[in-house]
């Protein structure tokens, strides 16, 4: 041990330990400090490096919320926007369908008013044909004259209304059923060929078939009654 060291260990020891050298203390001293800084400046970082991480977990599960409730946003606008198409087809559809169904009824309708109509004319004018052809006949047995005048009038206007039957079964044999159809077009030929025979003189054919005549008649009405009671219930 050198002689310096002696001699503060010797004045360490006479003052009780309380006498040190200056240099030795001021590097203590220095170390300490130092040694103190260093651990608050780690327990700063250390609350930096926490904080930040805290910090930087609220932002991004925030962020990601953010982004995850605008791509639930743009998905619903998008249903939205496909199911609001989807109903405006459907009503588009729809509205179509019950206009192309109500136009078809209405088509439906006038033909088979108009068939109504051109039968009942068929039946008037037949009836009025028998009566000239029937007293015509009666007329000629007794050595009267007949009426070839009123003859060729009531028949002319039979076939008048017999042609515009047969036109009005062209357009029920379109648009209406299978019922309708064969019905008035029975009804047709039925009353042509009684018209024809009247005219070849045998108006009594009228009466001998009246019963057939009001058969077809009634089964040709009920046909058409039956079409337009069942398109609107429909």
């Amino acid at each position: 041990m050198d002689v310096d060291t002696v001699a503060d260990f010797e004045s360490f020891e006479c003052c009780g330990g309380k006498k040190l050298n200056g240099s030795y203390v001021d590097k203590v001293e220095y170390a300490a400090k130092m040694q103190t800084s260093l651990i608050v400046v780690l327990l700063l970082l250390q609350l930096v490096i926490v904080g930040g991480g805290i910090f930087l977990t609220s932002y991004l599960k925030k962020k990601a919320q953010n982004l995850a409730t605008r791509e639930e946003f743009k998905e619903l606008q998008r249903q939205t926007a496909e199911l609001t198409r989807t109903t405006a087809q459907i009503e588009s559809e729809i509205k179509g369908d019950l206009w192309d169904r109500q136009k078809q009824w209405e088509l439906k309708r006038d033909v088979m008013f108009e068939a109504a109509k051109a039968m009942g004319a068929v039946k008037d004018t037949l009836a009025k044909m028998h009566g000239i052809y029937m007293t015509d006949k009666q007329s000629a047995a007794q050595g009267k004259p007949i009426r070839a005048d009123k003859q060729g009038e009531v028949y002319a206007a039979f076939n008048k209304a017999a042609d515009k039957l047969d036109q009005a079964f062209m357009l029920v044999a379109i648009a209406c059923g299978d019922d309708v159809r064969n019905k008035v077009g029975e009804f047709g030929v039925f009353t042509r060929e009684l018209g024809v025979e009247i005219a070849n003189g045998k108006p009594e054919n009228f009466t001998e078939q009246a019963d057939e005549f009001a058969t077809r008649w009634t089964d040709a009405a009920k046909a058409i009654r039956s079409e337009m009671g069942s398109k609107k219930k429909a």
